[in-house]
């Protein structure tokens, strides 16, 4: 969906609306505290069940 240049734009819920940075979602988190741990991705299991959970299947191994 296309919202405001520079954020993006999803739902996790019938009712609501989610905007954010682009750089501003779970895989850039999930990545942020990967290498803060000095974990390697491969090694990362994700989870979940929602449009705003697809960043995060992204990055983890």
């Amino acid at each position: 969906m296309r919202f405001i240049e520079g954020t993006f734009v999803t739902s996790s819920f019938p009712f609501n609306l989610e905007v954010t940075h682009l750089d501003g979602n779970k895989g850039y988190g999930l990545k942020a505290m990967a290498t803060y741990f000095n974990i390697p991705l491969e090694n990362i299991i994700a989870i979940g069940d929602e449009k705003n959970d697809i960043s995060m299947f992204n990055i983890a191994g």
